[in-house]
């Protein structure tokens, strides 16, 4: 919201213009009658415009500073902002992912623990599919497969699924998967965060065998 100075007249200007009106109406009245048209057509004039632009321009410096606050506010929060998104995703004990084309991005060290690497960039060196069997339990192809769920999270705004995922060691184990199209940088990736549900599938299939 504008302030309310910047549609009416600082009061100092008024008081100023207004004390030099009544001193030279005072001189004027006990002169001739040209100096009181002078000061009526030329002096006057002159003096509104003045202060006048003097207005426009401190009313100029009052929308500069306010323009100034509100950046330095939107950039503090976004400062604060991105401090807790990078709280939560390297804290978080899921594992939390970005891709983008078939490969990882970014990831948080939980992600490390899961898969079994030592370092983010043994994960970024390898493709997304790198990370699964060939074949998931239902026997369609891991890359198709992927594929399908990644269409259905940009159809949808997002998508949550369980998956089985490989470790370095070779070691197929599960995970819900819930998965995020965002604009990083300006391009579309992909967010993603895995939930280890091996041990409640475990129990699963004892009951089945039960």
């Amino acid at each position: 919201m504008y302030s309310t100075n910047f549609f009416f007249p600082n009061m100092r200007y008024v008081i100023v213009i207004l004390l030099v009106t009544l001193s030279t109406t005072l001189y004027c009245s006990s002169n001739d009658d040209k100096s009181l048209y002078f000061f009526i057509f030329v002096f006057f004039p002159l003096l509104v415009t003045m202060f006048y632009r003097q207005y426009l321009l401190d009313q100029k410096n009052i929308l500069l500073m306010g323009a100034y606050a509100r950046i330095n506010r939107q950039q503090q929060e976004i400062k604060e902002q991105k401090m807790i998104y990078e709280k939560v995703f390297n804290q978080n004990e899921d594992a939390v992912l970005i891709f983008h084309q078939g490969k990882f991005i970014s990831c948080n060290e939980t992600t490390l623990e899961m898969l079994g690497y030592q370092t983010k960039e043994e994960i970024y060196q390898r493709s997304l599919d790198d990370f699964s069997p060939q074949y998931q339990p239902n026997g369609e192809s891991s890359k198709t497969l992927s594929a399908k769920m990644i269409a259905l999270a940009f159809q949808n705004g997002s998508h949550r699924f369980e998956w089985v995922h490989t470790k370095a060691s070779g070691e197929n184990f599960w995970v819900e998967v819930s998965i995020i199209p965002i604009t990083l940088h300006h391009k579309s990736v992909i967010h993603a965060i895995w939930r280890d549900i091996s041990k409640p599938k475990a129990l699963e299939q004892e009951n089945i065998l039960l």
